[in-house]
């Protein structure tokens, strides 16, 4: 029950104890009718206004235009409208401005707000939730030439491929270099159309690295260099069991590159008459299957299985383990019925096609791709500039509409698919013949392919780290989610160190608000792990972070503008509690009167 209707209850029952009082005064020693009425009305009348004394209504507020000032205002092409003109900290505001330190106390200065207009990049997160409920006018300046966008991933295994994505602004003709931190060009593409790139890293050995992305004009000049952080994270090693229906060179590459990358691998090759030799016992049940966390095997394998070791099998896809299952030609039916049971149907059978993959590139960044020892190599010449072999795909692909593709080509598009059953991942492997990329020199792509594939559908593995936004800016607040103690330490650069308190409205995301200070390499401490991470300058890549803004605050004026008018209503406040004071007052006065006019004899 509220405090307001606990009131009206108290007055309420003061109100009726007054007239059965009267009642009884009126019997006992009668008086004039006039009299007892005036009592009878004045009694509910004085309640009333005690009520609107102590809850007094709210009364509207008049609405009005707030204008600030904000990063990047002078280059803005809107103007102020309205009386009301302030700016945010680091705003190149006109002289006289009034300055506050954030939205939230200029909200509080003016109550009557009801439409903020916006002049600048935009709202930086500090201020957006003070804008809520608010109508924004927001007219951005226009980009300034250089890197506008960049996405890139925080951690990777070491071997792995990364990719790094992004736009250019006002460029036409330059070109994105992507190095690695010894300064070796990785992956070039040319600024072309509406500016994007998508260039291709290789990560080496463990550890945090600082790779570096250089943007250059057409001219050949540079214009920006922004540092690349990546933590290159070696998790436990995968258990992977590879099953093969026959020797073939397709397996032979496979286990050699399963090998090569440190895998823990088991082997069975069934060699006829249901014979299959192997590395150990061959796994029966679903908790001996349940130990892999990935099953790769042809689909003559997943036949010679028979159906005990098949069911095992689901039973340990429905518990985590992930399988990948690889095809060898047209697909007959007997095998696509083996595949359904096990929870992955596919569609129509197109037959086979050409894959292509990308040019090739010059000696430098292939040698970057092939990783150290490859500066000398005498294939390098050769292979520079030439594509790599074309392979051959089987044209099918799952029929459940929440399949997921995963290793890509030029054309014609995915060669791998997978989709979820229980805990685990089916998948389903296309392409046939990619151990001739071993054979024309290129184990590198023939790893990266298989990597990812293996990457997607195995059981993840180790503990699972906080999640660290890969672009925190010096003395911007960042978010930092899945601690698993309610307080963590962050050690800086300079050695000084920071708790920082898991927020209890975050819920089971576990998030905590950082401000960094100095720019450079972190470390975080929760637990008893530890995760570098590293935090720009804040003047590096200003064109990515004045992007950031002007997307949150158009996302924010567009929910405005969704709501119509909720969000340009007058706001109310409690209204003054003096007037309805007098009157009780007045009225009490008039009823204690009447009260000793009745009582003289």
């Amino acid at each position: 029950m509220s405090t307001e209707a606990i009131l009206v209850l108290i007055l309420g029952l003061a109100v009726l104890l007054a007239w059965l009082r009267l009642a009884a005064g009126h019997r006992r020693v009668p008086g004039p009718r006039w009299r007892m009425a005036a009592l009878v009305l004045l009694q509910p009348l004085c309640a009333g206004l005690l009520y609107l004394t102590l809850v007094p209504p709210a009364v509207t507020v008049q609405g009005g235009t707030l204008t600030v000032f904000t990063a990047g205002a002078e280059a803005a092409p809107a103007r102020p409208v309205g009386a009301t003109v302030l700016a945010l900290p680091g705003a190149d505001a006109p002289e006289g401005t009034r300055r506050v330190p954030d939205l939230a106390t200029a909200r509080r200065q003016h109550p009557g707000t009801t439409r903020l207009q916006v002049i600048g990049h935009g709202l930086p997160p500090r201020d957006r939730e003070a804008a809520e409920g608010l109508a924004i006018d927001f007219e951005p300046p226009p980009p300034a030439a250089g890197l506008a966008a960049l996405h890139l991933p925080d951690r990777v295994a070491p071997g792995g491929a990364f990719g790094v994505h992004g736009r250019v602004e006002g460029l036409h003709g330059g070109e994105v270099r992507l190095l690695d931190p010894a300064g070796q060009v990785v992956d070039a593409a040319v600024i072309e159309g509406a500016g994007g790139f998508n260039l291709r890293g290789y990560a080496r050995l463990p550890g945090p690295v600082l790779f570096r992305l250089e943007v250059i004009d057409a001219e050949g000049d540079p214009v920006e260099a922004v540092p690349l952080p990546l933590t290159i994270v070696d998790p436990p090693p995968m258990r992977v069991m590879l099953v093969a229906g026959a020797p073939s060179p397709e397996f032979r590459h496979l286990r050699r590159w399963a090998e090569d990358a440190g895998l823990e691998l088991d082997v069975e090759v069934f060699v006829g008459r249901g014979v299959g030799l192997g590395d150990g016992p061959a796994p029966t049940g679903p908790e001996a299957w349940g130990e892999f966390d990935l099953v790769i095997l042809d689909t003559r394998a997943l036949g010679a299985l028979g159906p005990a070791r098949r069911r095992a099998l689901a039973q340990a896809v429905e518990s985590g383990t992930g399988v990948l299952v690889r095809l060898e030609g047209e697909v007959p039916a007997s095998a696509r019925a083996l595949l359904a049971d096990l929870g992955l149907a596919l569609g129509d059978d197109g037959g086979t096609s050409e894959v292509e993959f990308p040019d090739g590139e010059d000696a430098g960044v292939l040698r970057a791709r092939l990783g150290p020892g490859t500066a000398d190599a005498p294939f390098d010449a050769a292979l520079a500039g030439e594509p790599p072999p074309p392979l051959l795909r089987q044209d099918v692909q799952p029929a459940s509409s929440d399949a997921v593709a995963v290793a890509w080509a030029d054309r014609p598009g995915p060669l791998a698919w997978w989709r979820p059953r229980g805990r685990g991942r089916i998948g389903v492997w296309t392409l046939l013949d990619s151990h001739r990329l071993v054979l024309a020199g290129r184990g590198d792509l023939h790893g990266e392919l298989w990597a990812e594939a293996a990457a997607t559908l195995a059981r993840p593995a180790g503990r699972t780290a906080p999640h660290i936004g890969p672009k925190a800016r010096a003395g911007t607040r960042m978010t930092i989610c899945g601690l698993d103690a309610d307080e963590a330490t962050v050690i800086a650069p300079d050695g000084s160190r920071t708790s920082v308190l898991v927020d209890p409205a975050a819920g089971p995301d576990r998030c905590a608000a950082y401000w960094p200070g100095p720019g450079g390499w972190h470390l975080l401490q929760s637990g008893d792990g530890a995760w570098p991470f590293h935090v720009w300058a804040a003047d590096v890549a200003p064109g990515v972070a004045a992007a950031d803004l002007r997307n949150a605050t158009l996302a924010m004026a567009g929910e405005g503008a969704s709501r119509g008018d909720v969000g340009t209503a007058l706001p109310v406040r409690r209204g003054p509690s003096w007037p309805w004071f007098l009157a009780w007052l007045a009225a009490s006065a008039l009823l204690w009167w009447l009260e000793r006019r009745r009582r003289r004899p």
